[in-house]
């Protein structure tokens, strides 16, 4: 009985513990550090490519490699969210080559946003490509995936990110030392409340 107990307790301290270190939701961005960030230029946005036309039974855009007319529709409203909110005279706006990143790109931001291969590099590498885009003065999106997220952000932050929903924009600010800080995430539902100055 004794040792039931015992490895019953042992067994709860492991749920609790697994419990804390599980995949979380960042913040959102602090409204006046990101507008001040955002003049500055120090700001480097990720954005998950809307919904997936092949992940869904929505109609497709086009491509079904590409995203929903749902999507679609999402990736307007957002493009419109970042002219009013951000304005985009300092930015500086990549696309990972793939359909769907590039349609969600089109609708945000329009068809001069350029597919990078390196955009869609997931791996340890994406921290380095993105540090060598980033022009001083000037912020950089990046409309990518959610792996490429979740990567930069145990890169930056050393936790698990919960999988960014379609739409999702990881915020990271420049640093002193001209590194990258996790700054917290923008979600779709987010922009309504989100109130810059």
């Amino acid at each position: 009985m004794a040792l039931a107990c015992g490895l019953l307790g042992l067994l709860a301290v492991a749920l609790c513990g697994a419990a804390s270190v599980a995949a979380q939701r960042p913040p959102l961005p602090g409204e006046d550090d990101l507008a001040r960030h955002w003049r500055l230029g120090e700001v480097v946005v990720l954005v998950r490519h809307a919904e997936r036309c092949d992940r869904s039974d929505a109609p497709c855009l086009g491509a079904e490699d590409g995203i929903t007319v749902r999507g679609g529709a999402l990736a307007t409203a957002l493009g419109d969210d970042y002219r009013s909110r951000f304005g985009l005279g300092n930015a500086d706006v990549y696309a990972s080559p793939l359909t769907r990143t590039l349609q969600t790109a089109s609708l945000m931001f329009g068809d001069g946003t350029l597919g990078q291969a390196w955009v869609a590099d997931c791996t340890g590498n994406l921290l380095n490509h993105v540090l060598e885009h980033k022009a001083s003065h000037r912020n950089l999106i990046l409309v990518t995936h959610s792996e490429c997220m979740e990567q930069l952000a145990q890169v930056l932050s050393h936790r698990d990110l919960e999988t960014p929903g379609y739409g999702t924009s990881l915020v990271l600010f420049s640093d002193a030392r001209g590194g990258l800080q996790l700054a917290g995430e923008i979600a779709p539902r987010d922009w309504a409340r989100l109130q810059l100055r």
